[in-house]
Order: structure tokens, then sequence, then C-alpha cells
């Protein structure tokens, strides 16, 4: 307050003024200094209090804007917080988004490096599954030819069990899942719930999905830029799941991508098997070409030669005047068939390329350098471009020159074939098969009948009468069936009434479509007079050696029985003496005859069986004691001459038989003799086998009997004839053993009595093996014994 007083007047108008100013008091200017003074003094206590109280309002005042600011604050942050969750979850979107972009993008990168379609499939499935997050995935192609719509085939897949990959491994437009009805509209297919889908309620497909685990699933067609189908990939999940808008664009763009790339890349595999299919049939037309056995020649619309394949080279045998003019084609010496030279103008391939004229079954020749001529058929015709403008002309060239010599041949064959048909010494003819007229026939055949020409062609051998109407159809049925008969016995009339026996053969040939009987043949009634003369001559031959050998077969028991009582005497009358040099006559004595009874025995045993009364004596024998008792005949002269005497009888082989003892026996002795006597040194073996040939008859078996020696041998020239009567081996080394030459004879025979063969491998000075089989019936095994089956 004293302050106040003791402030100037100055200074209190310069304070009144500004609170003049500030509107807080009135103009003092017109006061005195008393009223002023006072008035000031009063401003100067209010403002003070004035000024004091607006301190604390202004403290008050900061204090709520403090308060109002903290409360704005919490209200703008309330206020905000939305937006902020949005501005939150468009940068996450956005993140996403950059991402899921990021992911497109190296997709695309990875799908257009992919090495193979294999691994294109193998990529696209990858970028599905991280785009919707979802369990599996298949990618299917489309194959319009299939079926009436076309068909979906399974390429790949994440997930899948075999049993779900078989059963979507073919998809129809009848099928009901996602991707047959996404097949159908050719739009995807999302199914958020397989349970609640409505379209697969109570179908197989939904059966499927749930036992494979799939809950739900979207189907996306893959589309060319034009629209077309070319295939289909789809995502599974195993729980229930929605898709966002999002996810469904990034959908789109990946199926746009991958069906650009496998569109793109079929493309190049059709454009790479197009172009190996053109490379390939380039190839091929070069191929056919260069080794076509037809010459091909081409040339341009001015006949100027442009190609020809080394057929054609070679049927000029001359070198090709490649592109040079029309004229150039008479160096090739090309000429007429009348073998002058063709106008070059006037050939067939310049005619074509020239004149558009098309050529056919043109006869040339060309001729070569060294004179010789070669027959050609030609047919060419004008080569048309796109436009149909002509732009050359192909010709190709037949080597003819075969055909040519074998028609000259064959014109020369019937000039042969009519010399021999006219001028042949047998008869023959020519007819036609159905009505049987005679269109030609030769002068044998005139002479052979007695009809002259002109009574003979132009009819048949019924209207002459020179064979009967039951012959003529016997004869023609017989032609017809067999296509010709051969040798035919038949007799002709002779227009005098004498009958010829004729023997002919007919064959059947075709001209013009008609069937035509050539027939051949001799008279042979001299022949048959001749014949039945010496059939008669034959018989009484026959008669007289059958009689000679019932003679010789009645004598066997007169001649036999005088030999062994000389050979019995000569016996006793060598053990009765005591001087040596009558012993050693005896003994020479008892050889001759020895030799003598085997001479007469073989030829009395060769006598029966030509005479027919040799018969067989079937009894039950015992194959071991047969084999024993010839082995035993023959040890003492085995060990006589220090060879080995063998034998050996295979367990399979029976030994209770139905047979002919004594046959086999002879058989066994006459074989195992030789093979002692023309061996001196080494062994003999005897070996019997089952033959692995079938019996001719029930309860039979086959045995094979083998005399193996290592004797002298038979030559090979001579080994067939052995077997025959009165036949040796005429060899040094074989003439010192003596015999009669019937053993082997009679043995052929004894084996073919018993119904079998007899064979003989040998080699000179190496040893002989002969093997002969016959055939025994099976004996009912007596008691005790053990039957060994067949």
């Amino acid at each position: 307050m004293e302050q106040e007083q003791n402030m100037s007047l100055e200074e209190l108008r310069q304070l009144a003024t500004e609170a003049f100013k500030n509107g807080y008091m009135p103009d003092v200017s017109s006061f005195s200094e008393a009223d002023a003074r006072f008035l000031l003094s009063e401003m100067v206590i209010f403002n003070r209090a004035l000024c004091a109280r607006n301190q604390k309002l202004r403290e008050q005042t900061a204090n709520l804007e403090r308060r109002l600011a903290e409360a704005e604050a919490q209200a703008k942050q309330h206020q905000m917080k939305p937006t902020l969750q949005a501005l939150e979850q468009s940068e996450q979107n956005l993140a996403e988004e950059f991402y899921a972009l990021q992911l497109l993008q190296q997709v695309s990168t990875e799908l257009i490096q992919a090495e193979d379609d294999r691994d294109l499939n193998e990529k696209i499935l990858d970028a599905a599954l991280s785009i919707t997050r979802a369990d599996y995935a298949s990618l299917q192609l489309f194959f319009q030819d299939r079926g009436e719509s076309g068909e979906l085939e399974l390429l790949a897949h994440r997930g899948f069990t075999e049993q779900a990959a078989d059963f979507w491994k073919r998809v129809t437009p009848t099928n009901r899942s996602s991707c047959g009805r996404a097949l159908r509209s050719r739009q995807r297919v999302i199914v958020s719930d397989v349970t609640t889908c409505g379209f697969l309620n109570g179908k197989d497909e939904q059966e499927a999905y749930l036992q494979n685990g799939i809950r739900a699933v979207q189907s996306t067609p893959l589309l060319s830029r034009s629209g077309t189908l070319i295939g289909m990939f789809s995502t599974h999940w195993s729980q229930p799941y929605s898709l966002g808008e999002r996810t469904v664009r990034h959908l789109d763009i990946l199926a746009r991508l991958a069906a650009d790339l496998i569109d793109r890349k079929h493309k190049k595999a059709e454009s790479e098997r197009l172009m190996k299919e053109l490379t390939e049939r380039e190839a091929l037309h070069k191929a056919i070409f260069d080794n076509a056995p037809e010459g091909i020649v081409v040339c341009d619309r001015q006949a100027r030669i442009l190609m020809a394949n080394p057929a054609a080279e070679a049927l000029y045998n001359r070198p090709v005047p490649y592109g040079q003019g029309v004229e150039s084609h008479s160096s090739l010496y090309i000429m007429r068939p009348e073998g002058t030279i063709h106008d070059p103008h006037e050939l067939p391939l310049s005619r074509s390329a020239l004149h558009g004229e098309t050529c056919r079954q043109e006869e040339l020749r060309i001729e070569w350098p060294d004179g010789q001529q070669r027959w050609v058929l030609v047919n060419s015709e004008p080569i048309l471009d796109a436009e149909g403008e002509r732009s050359g002309a192909v010709a190709i060239f037949q080597d003819i020159t075969p055909i040519k010599k074998l028609e000259q041949a064959r014109q020369e064959d019937e000039e042969k074939f009519a010399k021999a048909f006219f001028n042949n010494p047998g008869f023959m003819f020519i007819s036609e098969a159905g009505s049987g007229r005679i269109i030609e026939a030769n002068e044998a055949y005139f002479h052979l009948t007695g009809f002259t020409r002109d009574e003979v062609i132009g009819h048949s051998t019924l209207e002459l009468g020179i064979i009967s109407q039951e012959q003529r159809q016997m004869i023609a049925g017989t032609v017809l069936a067999e296509d010709g008969v051969s040798n035919q016995g038949v007799s002709v009339r002779r227009k005098s009434g004498e009958t010829r026996q004729t023997i002919f053969s007919v064959d059947v040939i075709t001209m013009g479509g008609q069937q035509y009987f050539v027939g051949t043949g001799l008279d042979i009634t001299d022949q048959v007079q001749a014949e039945a003369a010496l059939q008669r001559a034959k018989e009484q031959a026959e008669a007289a050696n059958r009689a000679k050998s019932e003679f010789l077969s009645n004598m066997s028991h007169e001649i036999r029985t005088p030999m062994n009582g000389i050979m019995g005497m000569i016996q006793l009358a060598r053990m009765k003496t005591k001087e040596s040099k009558t012993k050693e006559y005896l003994g020479y004595a008892s050889e001759a005859s020895d030799h003598l009874l085997e001479l007469i025995n073989d030829v009395l045993d060769l006598s029966k069986i030509e005479a027919g009364k040799l018969e067989p004596n079937i009894q039950s024998l015992r194959l071991r004691e047969v084999v024993m008792s010839s082995m035993e005949l023959l040890a003492v002269k085995a060990r006589e001459k220090s060879i080995e005497l063998e034998h050996r009888i295979e367990d399979n082989v029976p030994d209770q038989l139905m047979g002919d003892p004594g046959h086999l026996r002879q058989v066994l002795m006459n074989l195992l003799n030789n093979a002692v006597k023309f061996t001196d040194r080494g062994w003999v073996r005897l070996s019997v086998s089952r033959d692995s040939s079938p019996a001719s008859r029930d309860k039979a078996v086959r045995l094979r009997f083998q005399v193996q020696d290592t004797g002298i041998g038979i030559p090979e020239g001579i080994q067939d004839k052995i077997f025959k009567s009165f036949e040796q081996v005429k060899t040094s080394h074989h003439t010192k053993y003596g015999g009669t030459g019937l053993g082997l004879s009679i043995s052929r025979r004894l084996v073919e009595l018993m119904n079998g063969n007899i064979r003989v491998d040998s080699r000179e000075g190496e040893g002989s093996t002969f093997t002969f089989t016959i055939e025994l019936g099976m004996a009912k095994p007596e008691s005790g014994e053990k039957e060994v089956s067949p």
C-alpha cells in the first residue's frame, strides 16, 4: 500500500492507462490529482487482488487443462482403440499380403524353373498348401478325348493314402465330388464342411472324404487363356475350414500361373513332339526315297531335274543332269518302245512339269553305256503347291526288264509247249472241264483213237464213244476233287471198235476264268500183255521156290539125323584111338562136320522162313536164364581167346515174360558168336534194357539188346548189306574167319518175327555194336516173385 502511495503520478497514470486498456477501470486523465490518486490507489488494491485471483485461476486453469488433457488423452485413447486395432489388422494384412505376394513370386520363379513335369506338379502342390494352409493337396490333368465329356487323371498328390489316391485316380463329370462338380461347371467349388454339404450328403464321395480324414475341400479349375480346361488342383483340410477373400484371390493367381505354365509346357512338349515327328517323317521320307526299289525323279516346273534317288541313278546308269534344261534329258538315252530316241519335251516327266499332264503306265527303254537296254514303266504327275499352282513334277520308274524277259520266256515256253504237245510220242489233249469237249489234241491222240482232227476237235469223248460215261464221270469227279489224277488206267475204244489199255494223268488249269483238263498218257496195251506174261512166269517161279523151300524144310530131319551120327562116330573114334596123327585127322573132320552142320542148320532155317513155316513158339520164359545159357555156351570159346565176356541186365527189366525163348536164344547166340569170332583181344558185352518206344499191344514190353565188341569192325560202306542172305564182309581181315553169311539174315528175320528191328553201328578196326529190339508179353509173376512195373 505504501509502495502505491509513494508512486508518482506519472507511474499511476501509466498503470491506470494499462488498466483502462485492459477494461479494468475508466479513463482517469480528466480527474484531479487527488481524485485520481485515490482512485488509482483503490484500483491498485483491487488489481492486486485481481491479479492474485487471476494467478489462482491460472493455476486452476492449468490444473484443469492438465486434467482435461489427461482426460482428453484418456478419452482419445479410448476412441482410437478400434482404429488402432484396424490399423494393426491392416498392417498385419499388408504383411500377409506382402508375404503371399513374395510367396507367389517365389513360386512363379520356381515353377518357371521346374525341370520336368513331375517337378512342376510338386511345386504347384507345395504352393497350394502354403497359400491355403491345407493338410492335403492333389493335382489332376484333364483329357478331353476320354469318354463323352472328358476325364480328370490324378497326376500328383500330397498326404493321400493309396486308397484315397486310387478313389480319385479317375474323375468324370458324373462324379459327385468337389472336383467332379468343378469339372462340370468349370468354376471353383468350396466345401467348408463335408458333413453339412448338400450335394455330398449320402454319397460315396462323402464317405470317401470322411474315411480319409477330410472335412473341408476346395477344387480350382486350371483354365488356359482361351478358357480351355487344362486340369484341376484341390486342397483339403482335416477340420472344417472357410476360405477368405485374400486366400481365394491368391488361389486365382496360383491357378492362372499354374495353368499358364502347364499349358506352356504342354504346348512346348507338343511342339517338340510335332518337331520330332516332322524330323522323323522327313527321315522316313528320305529313307523311303533313298531306299525305294523304284526310281524316283523330281523336277521343277521347267522340267529341270532337282532330285533323283539311288534307284533312279542306277536305272539311268549315266550322270543325272541336275538343274539343266529339258533338252539335257536326251543325255539319259531314253527311247520309245520301238527303240527310237525320245523327244525330251515329250517324256512323261516333262509333260507333267510343263503342261500339268498326268501320265500312267507308259513303257520306255533306257540304253546303258555298254549297249544294254532296260525296260521301264513310268508314272508321272504334277506337283501342286498350297495355292494349287504347279511347282514341278515327280516320276516313278519301275524296272520291268525281268517282266519283259519273262514275257519273252513265256512266249518261248509256249512255243516249246506247242512243240512238246504236238510232237510228244505220248497222247495229249486239252478239254473243257464242264462239257468235256476237246479243244486241242496231238497226233498221238488221233493215232490212238483212230479219229481225224476234224472229227475230234469240238466233240467230247462221250460223243465219240472213246470212253464210257461211267469212266468219264469217275475221272472228272476225281480230277475236280483232288485237283488232278496221276497214272490212271483207262480203257479206250478206238473208232474201229478195238479196245486199248492206256495210263494217263490229268491236271486242272484255269484260263480266262474257265477250267480245263490237260491230259497226257501212253498206250500200254503191249506192256500190259507183256506184264501179264511176266506175272505168270513170276508166279510159276515163286511156286517153284516155295516147293524148293518146302522140300528143304521137309528134309531137315533126314539131313540132320545122319549128320549127327557122323559127328558122333568121329567123337567116339577120337576117344578110342591113341595114335596122335589119327586124332589130328579126326579133329579136322570134327571141325569140318561142325561147320557143315552149322551150314545145314542155317540153310534149313532160312528155307523154313522163306516157306513161311517158321512160327513163334510163345511160352513163359525167364529172361535171365535165356541170357545166362547163351553166355555159358560161348564162355569156353571166349576163354580160349583170352577175351572178357560180360553181361548186364537193368533192374527195371522184368524177368518173367511171354515169348519164344528158342528164337531169342538163337539171335543172341548168332550175335555173341560173331562177336567172339571177330574179336581177338578186349571184351564182348551184352546189355539188356527197356526201350522207350511204346509196345504195339497191351500187357507187353519192348526190350533193347546190345552186343558190343572190340573186334575188327565192319567197313561203313557195306554195313547195310550184312543182314542180307549169303552176304559176307569181303575184306582180308574177315575172309579168314569163314561163315555162311546167313546168321545175320536169319537173326533179322527172327527179330522181325518178334515185332522188332535190328541195326549195327561199327568202325573198322574199333569194334561193332549190334542193337535189336523185340516185343515180349508180360507174364503173371509166380508166387514169391516180385513184379517189375512197366
